[in-house]
C-alpha cells in the first residue's frame, strides 16, 4: 500500500521507515527540507518539501495512489486540516491525526477523524505503569458506548469455558 505521511520530525520519519520497512511505500511531506534529513538514509520512499495540505505537495506525494495517510506535525490545526483533505477530497480511508490538545482530539473523533492525542495517550501510559490496579479501561470508541478493558486472568480459571466463568458462585471468576 502507498502511505502518505505529513511531518518528518521524530514521529514522522520513524513512521515513514518503519511502513517501509513492513513493505509498503512511502512519502514524506514536510515544510522544512532540513527535517526530512530525519529519515534513514536508507529510506527510498519519495520526500516532498512542502505543506500537507497543497494540492501541488500532495499530487507529488502520490495521494492519488495512497490507501493511507497520517498527519503528525507539531500542529493540532495543520494535521487536522491535512486529514480532513485527504479524507474527504482524496477519499482515502484510513487517515489519521496527531493532535496534542485532549479535548479538541476529543471532538475530531466525535466527527469521525481518527486521532492519536499524543497528551492523553503519554498520561495514560505513565498512569498503567505508576499505578496498575487503577486503570479504568483500554479503549473507548469515538460514541462513549463501547469500553475495551484489559485484565489479568487469575491463575484458578484458566484454561476453562467462558459458560463455566459466567457463574457467580465461581471463585475468582472475574466480572
Amino acid at each position: 500500500m502507498h502511505v502518505v505521511v505529513v511531518g518528518s520530525g521524530r514521529v514522522g520519519s520513524e513512521l515513514a521507515a518503519a511502513l517501509e520497512l513492513a513493505g509498503h511505500t512511502v512519502a514524506v511531506i514536510d515544510k522544512d527540507p532540513t527535517s526530512i534529513r530525519r529519515l534513514p538514509a536508507s529510506f527510498t520512499g519519495r520526500t516532498v518539501v512542502g505543506l500537507g495540505f497543497s494540492r501541488e505537495a500532495l499530487a507529488a506525494a502520490g495521494i492519488d495512489e495512497a490507501g493511507a495517510f497520517a498527519a503528525v506535525t507539531n500542529g493540532d490545526n495543520s494535521n487536522i486540516l491535512c486529514a480532513r483533505i485527504a479524507r474527504e477530497n482524496y477519499g482515502i480511508e484510513h487517515v489519521v491525526a496527531r493532535i496534542y490538545d485532549p479535548r479538541r482530539a476529543l471532538i475530531y473523533q466525535r466527527l469521525g477523524i481518527p486521532t492519536v492525542a499524543t497528551v492523553s495517550w503519554t498520561t495514560d501510559q505513565v498512569l498503567r505503569r505508576l499505578l496498575p490496579a487503577d486503570v479504568q479501561h483500554d479503549w473507548i470508541d469515538p460514541t462513549g458506548s463501547i469500553c475495551l478493558v484489559e485484565r489479568e486472568i487469575p491463575a484458578a480459571v484458566v484454561g476453562r469455558k467462558l459458560s463455566a466463568l459466567d457463574s457467580p458462585a465461581v471463585s475468582g471468576s472475574p466480572r
